[in-house]
C-alpha cells in the first residue's frame, strides 16, 4: 500500500499563523507593561533608600549636600562609591565599583543595598556596562553639592536624584557608528544625561524626601539614539533657589560688623603686639571677597574700602606717616578686583572651593599690582624689566623678600576665607532657626 504523508493544508497554515499573531498582539504590550512595571518598581524602591539615605547624611553633615567626587591616593572616592585606581584603568565593563563607601554607602547598605534596574536589559546589545559586577543606575544634581538643604526653597521641587543614563560614542565597543547607553551618575541644566525609562517619564528624588516623575524637556532628546529616551529635565525644575537670609538687615549688619571690624583690629593688633612676624598677614583680602559673596548690593563693595583706609590711616598715624599715602592707588585696585571676584561667585552661588580659588586668584592680584606700584614709585629699583623682576622676588635690601610677604598675605587670605565662610554658615543657619520659629 502506497504511503502518504500528513501535511498542513494552505488554509490551516493562515490559520495558524493568524492565532500566532493575535497572541503576538496581545502578549507583547502585556510584556512590554511587565518591564516597564518592573522599572518602575525598582526605580521606585531604589529613589526611596537615596532619599532616606541622603536625609540620614545631611542630618550627621551639617544639613550640607556631599560632593560628586573626591581623588584620594587610592582612586576616586564617586558620591556612589569609590573605585580604586587600577579600576579606573581597568577595560570598559571589567571595572569594579564598592558601593559602601560612597557618602551615602553605609545608609544605602543598612537599608538591604541597591537593585539592578531592569531597565539596562531590555536595552540588549546598546547596553554598556561600565562595571562587571553591578550598575548604578541614578544621578545626583551637581548643583546641590557643597549647599545647605535648610536654606532651599521649595525643598519639595528641587531633585536631589533622577533615573540617568548616557549615550556613549566614544569608548569601546561604543562607538560614533554604533552608539550605546551606558549608566550615568549625575545631571545639570546644560547635559543630556537624564533617562526617562519610567513611562517615558524620569523617576526624582526631591531635597524634602519625597518621590515623584518629571517629563522630558522638549527638543532635547539625545538625537544619536533617540530610541533610548536620554535627554535634559527642564533647568527650572533642577536649579536650586535659597532662602535670601544673607539680605536680612540685622544678618548683613552683623557680618558686616565681623568683616570690618577682623579687618582693621587684626591689622593694629598684629602691628603693636608682634610687629617683625609675618609680615602682610592680615584679614583684608578675604574680608573683601567675602563681603562681596555674603553681604548684598553696595555694601559689600564698602567693607574693604572702609577697613582698608581706617586701618592704613591708623597705621600711618603710628608710624609717623601721613594720614593717606600714595601708596593707596596701588592697593586699592587690588581689593576692587577681589569685590569683583565676590560679586562673580555670588552670582554663581559658589560654595567654599570657588571662594578659595577667588581668595587666591585675589592675593596674586594684589601681589603683582601693590609691588609694581612700589617699582614705580621707589627710586632705589632700577626701572627697567629686571627692576620689576626684583620688586617681585627678592625685594630691597635691609627687608625681607618681597615672596615672603606673599607667601604671608596668602596663607592669611586662605585661612581667614576658610573661617569667614564658616562664620557665615553659623550666621545662616541661625537666621533660619529664627525665622522658622517665628
Amino acid at each position: 500500500m502506497k504511503q502518504t504523508c500528513a501535511a498542513f493544508t494552505l488554509t490551516e497554515l493562515l490559520v495558524t499563523i493568524s492565532i500566532v499573531a493575535v497572541l503576538g498582539v496581545i502578549l507583547i504590550p502585556a510584556t512590554q507593561s511587565v518591564f516597564a512595571s518592573s522599572t518602575g518598581a525598582t526605580s521606585a524602591h531604589s529613589i526611596a533608600q537615596l532619599n532616606a539615605a541622603a536625609q540620614s547624611y545631611l542630618a550627621e553633615n551639617n544639613m550640607t549636600f556631599w560632593p560628586y567626587r573626591v581623588s584620594t591616593n587610592g582612586g576616586t572616592q564617586w558620591w556612589f562609591g569609590f573605585e580604586s585606581t587600577a579600576s579606573m584603568s581597568a577595560p570598559e565593563g571589567k571595572r569594579w565599583l564598592d558601593l559602601n563607601q560612597g557618602p551615602l554607602g553605609p545608609y544605602i547598605a543598612a537599608s538591604g543595598g541597591m537593585s539592578k534596574d531592569p531597565s539596562f536589559a531590555r536595552a540588549g546589545t546598546t547596553f554598556k556596562p561600565k562595571y562587571g559586577s553591578t550598575h548604578f543606575a541614578y544621578g545626583y544634581n551637581l548643583l546641590l553639592q557643597g549647599r545647605n538643604q535648610l536654606a532651599l526653597v521649595r525643598s519639595g521641587k528641587i531633585p536631589v536624584f533622577a533615573t540617568c543614563a548616557q549615550v556613549n560614542t566614544f569608548q569601546a565597543p561604543a562607538s560614533a557608528r554604533k552608539p550605546m547607553v551606558e549608566e550615568f551618575y549625575y545631571f545639570n541644566t546644560t547635559e543630556r544625561t537624564v533617562h526617562f525609562r519610567v513611562g517615558g517619564q524620569a523617576m526624582v528624588g526631591y531635597a524634602d524626601g519625597s518621590a515623584g516623575y518629571l517629563p522630558m524637556m522638549a527638543g532635547t532628546v539625545d538625537f544619536r539614539l533617540p530610541g533610548a529616551n536620554i535627554g535634559r529635565l527642564a533647568p527650572p525644575c533642577i536649579r536650586p533657589q535659597y532662602m535670601n537670609l544673607p539680605h536680612t538687615p540685622p544678618f548683613s549688619i552683623l557680618l558686616t560688623l565681623i568683616l570690618l571690624l577682623t579687618g582693621i583690629f587684626f591689622r593694629l593688633i598684629r602691628v603693636d603686639l608682634a610687629p617683625e612676624s609675618l609680615p602682610n598677614f592680615a584679614p583684608l583680602m578675604a574680608a573683601a571677597l567675602c563681603g562681596a559673596v555674603f553681604i548684598p548690593g553696595w555694601l559689600g563693595l564698602l567693607v574693604p574700602i572702609v577697613a582698608l583706609l581706617v586701618s592704613d590711616a591708623l597705621l600711618n598715624v603710628h608710624y609717623g606717616m601721613p594720614v593717606v599715602s600714595s601708596q593707596l592707588l596701588w592697593t586699592l585696585p587690588g581689593y576692587l578686583i577681589a569685590v569683583g571676584l565676590g560679586w562673580m561667585i555670588r552670582e554663581r552661588r559658589g560654595g567654599l572651593l570657588p571662594i578659595l580659588a577667588g581668595t587666591l586668584a585675589a592675593s596674586i592680584a594684589f601681589y603683582l599690582i601693590s609691588n609694581t606700584g612700589s617699582w614705580l614709585g621707589l627710586a632705589a629699583y632700577p626701572q627697567n624689566f629686571a627692576g620689576w623682576i626684583q620688586s617681585q622676588t627678592t625685594g630691597l635690601p635691609g627687608y625681607p623678600p618681597t615672596w615672603v610677604f606673599f607667601r604671608n598675605s596668602l596663607v592669611g587670605d586662605l585661612l581667614f576665607a576658610t573661617c569667614f565662610v564658616e562664620v557665615e554658615r553659623v550666621l545662616a543657619r541661625s537666621a533660619f532657626s529664627q525665622r522658622v520659629t517665628t
